[in-house]
């Protein structure tokens, strides 16, 4: 399992969590059977709970375990249990009752894309992904998963090559169909795992499939715009709805367990209701943005919608008088009411023919009569809260610059996780020119915004690319004699810190040396050996020495690392399911094993306080040597080419010269007097220098020039070779001369 192909995020918290709505699209709405609670499901990763009875916006909980989109979620008769599905290719089961996760599980090896349950028993259900395989999962086994009594689900039938877009069962469980971007609606016998036949006529990638208790009739949604209603006993179409403009993908019972009644909703940011009795369908609204899920209150009163901006909207449904009082026969066409601010608009139904060829007919001698648009508002609605859109890492790569879609500049330290400065709304790229530094320090991380928060990405070996001296780190307390006991590099006047080893040994340091103590101390309890004390075992020649390095090395150089930051710990390309990705933030790590769910890179760093070694070492540069004045001679050929660290300073290039090529330096009386002489003959007001003591510095004397400008003594190697090299060229070419040739 340490073997596998790791990746270490870091989020960071960019909105106060009591306020915190989500930053982007709400893939999925639910709603308790008390009406009390809405659940939103969406693309940041997270579920929330909120509170429906209030008139303010009232955010219960925030449950934030998934490392990706959240695609699905169902909700079990209980009020109680949660049952959902992301894009981290897991399913994870929660107690809402608690705000508590319960389990995690991993079938999927790609993107699991949708859920659906069997409601009579409500004991199993049903996951379809992009990897094209349908799991059937008991609802009471997964429940009762630990890390060493594992569960594994059953496989619907040999996976399929295309996609699974979404399932549907009928109430018993017996029967379920899947819709997949191969155009096809499949059904399957759920107890034989047998494909029992495939319906036709879509055109394109089904999106949606909505099925009714007896698992006789299925309705599907498709990216040809259509919306198709099918007799699975008969095997054949009976209807076909075009009362979209786009894709097609969402549907929605508005009467529990039948599907003669629904609402859609798709791309073309429509709203459509459909009544198959009366086979028509009419637009009931027009969102701003493409709808992503539609749900129903029990009361039959409303409608919630999520569409993929970052909030949801609630609308009144009213009928018409005369069919008021016939509620339960849903034989009336729901229209909205009037008198709001948003656009809305009624369409004469299209009529569908009930022949399967006549799917394929060109629907456009259907006349589409519009009625007159009406305005509406929405009776309640809950908002999101900004998502970073925009990141710029910044030359000290220990800053990032963020923009939200609220146009809010903000400024953040990777290093500690928190926040530097909010510039408010100001130009991006204006203040990225603002904030620039002439600095070369190597990539170690990449930002990530997919979640609509700063996601800070660290992979083996990249992020120990990175190093400072510890005073330009930000470790103003280190001096040369505190720090040349820490390092014993060559070219250093002050200790080396690597950026990546610092991070990770602030924020995992503590823990990990906690949990080894604990490990040393039931080993020697222990009688048997079990796989918890594995480490203890294979390490228990080395522990002495691995207690040092956690302690004593790099002592005092740690950052302060906010606890509040999310660690993320994600087996992406792995497809073994006993890797389960990992989300906690820094002051709950102690409900995580090292041994077990850390990679060995990463725990191997902290405990040793050591990069990895790598065959090529970033940190290394080449430069080539040069006098381009005609009184100093060229070094010998060993000291004109070189390799040595990023770090070395240009003034300590210039004792090289001094050195190599036994130069003799004036006296600081010579010198000044050649520099006046110099600035004498080249016509030029002679300036007043403060007088120095002591003797003159190898910088003072000679000019280091790269690409024929003179470098700054106090730069190092690094800003010459990004910022003055001659692109052209794969290695870099410096000259040197005397500063005032006379």
């Amino acid at each position: 399992m340490r073997g596998a192909s790791i990746s270490l995020q870091l989020q960071y918290n960019c909105n106060e969590r009591s306020k915190s709505g989500h930053r982007f699209g709400i893939n999925k709405i639910c709603i308790t059977r008390t009406g009390e609670t809405i659940i939103t499901a969406g693309r940041d990763g997270t579920i929330k709970l909120w509170n429906a009875t209030s008139e303010e916006q009232e955010l219960r909980c925030s449950l934030d375990n998934h490392i990706d989109w959240v695609n699905d979620m169902m909700l079990l008769r209980d009020d109680k249990t949660l049952i959902s599905c992301s894009s981290d290719n897991t399913i994870m089961l929660w107690d809402i009752e608690r705000h508590e996760h319960q389990t995690t599980m991993r079938a999927h090896v790609d993107y699991a894309k949708c859920l659906s349950m069997a409601s009579k028993s409500q004991k199993s259900f049903a996951s379809g992904g992009l990897d094209g395989c349908i799991y059937i999962w008991d609802v009471e086994r997964l429940a009762s998963t630990t890390p060493t009594n594992t569960y594994a689900p059953r496989l619907n039938g040999k996976a399929q090559k295309q996609s699974i877009y979404s399932i549907a069962m009928n109430a018993a469980g017996s029967v379920l169909a899947s819709g997949s971007t191969d155009k096809y609606v499949r059904a399957f016998d759920t107890r034989s795992n047998a494909c029992l036949f495939k319906l036709r006529g879509h055109q394109d990638n089904v999106r949606s499939v909505m099925m009714n208790d007896e698992g006789n009739i299925l309705v599907s949604g498709s990216s040809d715009n259509t919306v198709k209603y099918w007799d699975l006993r008969q095997q054949r179409c009976l209807h076909t709805y075009y009362g979209h403009d786009d894709s097609v993908w969402t549907l929605s019972s508005l009467v529990e367990g039948e599907v003669d009644r629904f609402v859609s909703g798709g791309r073309d940011k429509n709203v459509v209701l459909v009544d198959v009795k009366k086979n028509e369908a009419s637009t009931l609204l027009c969102t701003n943005q493409p709808v992503l899920s539609i749900c129903l209150t029990p009361d039959e009163s409303s409608l919630w919608i999520s569409t993929t901006s970052n909030s949801i909207s609630q609308w009144d449904l009213i009928e018409p008088a005369d069919t008021r009082a016939r509620r339960s026969s849903y034989s009336s066409s729901f229209t909205l009411p009037t008198g709001s601010s948003m656009m809305m608009k009624k369409k004469k139904n299209k009529q569908s023919v009930s022949s399967v060829a006549s799917n394929h007919d060109d629907p456009s001698h259907q006349e589409d009569s519009q009625q007159p648009f009406v305005e509406a508002v929405p009776k309640k609605q809950i908002f999101g809260s900004p998502a970073i859109i925009e990141t710029h890492i910044l030359n000290n790569k220990t800053q990032v610059l963020a923009r939200d879609d609220a146009g809010n500049v903000t400024l953040w330290d990777v290093t500690k996780g928190s926040l530097i400065k909010n510039y408010g709304i100001v130009d991006f790229r204006e203040q990225i020119d603002n904030l620039f530094e002439m600095q070369a320090v190597q990539n170690w991380f990449a930002v990530q915004n997919k979640l609509g928060c700063l996601e800070i990405a660290l992979e083996c070996p990249q992020c120990f690319n990175a190093e400072v001296y510890a005073r330009d780190a930000g470790f103003e307390s280190a001096s040369s004699e505190d720090t040349s006991k820490l390092c014993a590099r060559h070219d250093c006047l002050f200790a080396i810190v690597n950026f990546g080893t610092c991070l990770l040994r602030s924020i995992f340091l503590d823990w990990i040396s906690k949990h080894h103590q604990r490990a040393k101390q039931q080993q020697k309890t222990r009688t048997t050996d079990t796989d918890e004390s594995t480490l203890s075992s294979d390490s228990s020649d080395d522990d002495d020495d691995d207690d040092r390095h956690v302690v004593n090395q790099e002592q005092g150089f740690k950052f302060n690392v906010d606890a509040s930051v999310q660690v993320v710990i994600h087996y992406e390309k792995s497809q073994d399911a006993r890797l389960l990705p990992i989300k906690k933030s820094i002051h709950d790590l102690d409900q995580v094993s090292p041994v077990r769910d850390v990679p060995g890179w990463l725990y191997d760093a902290v405990r040793t306080g050591k990069a990895p070694e790598q065959k090529v070492d970033p940190n290394i540069i080449g430069f080539y040597l040069e006098s381009c004045d005609p009184k100093l001679c060229n070094l010998p050929s060993q000291s004109r080419r070189l390799l040595t660290r990023r770090l070395m300073r240009i003034k300590n290039i210039a004792a090289h010269v001094i050195k190599a090529g036994n130069i003799q330096l004036p006296s600081r009386a010579e010198f000044e007097k050649q520099r006046l002489e110099y600035e004498k003959k080249k016509n030029a007001t002679a300036k007043h220098v403060e007088t120095k003591e002591g003797d003159v510095a190898p910088e003072e004397y000679l000019e280091i020039l790269c690409n024929d400008r003179v470098l700054d003594p106090l730069h190092n190697l690094g800003i010459a070779n990004v910022f003055y090299r001659d692109p052209n060229s794969s290695v870099t070419k410096m000259n040197y001369r005397r500063r005032y040739p006379v």
